[in-house]
């Protein structure tokens, strides 16, 4: 249990570390606590009904509609560039001798991507908030 403890303090502190090297607005004082809160604060599991409806959903709110030549800024967009990402760094990990060039290569493309991964988390999070007016009878 205290193992698992300093591996989740090591890591949220490595999260920190790179949240505060993008800097930009939101990270430039990111401190550990600060993702280990917004960690807790993610207690429920999503199952595949939710992610299904999270793939179908509209343009990011709170934004413009980036649309070029009909693709669209959007979970499943954003899901799939990340998940391509990922499979770029598991090729490199694969295929190169060298454990420390991978892993640079992995810890830059991880720097590169944060910010697509931040759009992703909030994007995940209005699409699970339900819109006010639906608790209102029409009248």
């Amino acid at each position: 249990m205290r193992k698992n403890l300093l591996q989740d303090q090591t890591l949220t502190a490595y999260i920190a570390e790179i949240a505060n090297g993008i800097g930009g607005d939101g990270f430039e004082q990111i401190e550990s606590r600060d993702i280990q809160e917004l960690l807790e604060s993610q207690d429920e599991d999503l199952t595949e009904t939710d992610l299904e409806e999270m793939l179908n959903s509209r343009p990011i709110d709170g934004e413009a509609s980036t649309t070029t030549e009909n693709v669209t800024f959007n979970l499943k967009s954003l899901s799939e560039g990340l998940r391509m990402a990922n499979e770029l760094c598991d090729f490199f990990m694969n295929i190169d001798p060298s454990m420390e060039r991978s892993l640079i290569f992995k810890r830059k493309i991880a720097n590169a991507t944060a910010a697509y991964q931040y759009e992703l988390k909030e994007l995940l999070k209005t699409a699970n908030q339900e819109k006010i007016t639906k608790f209102f009878k029409i009248l």
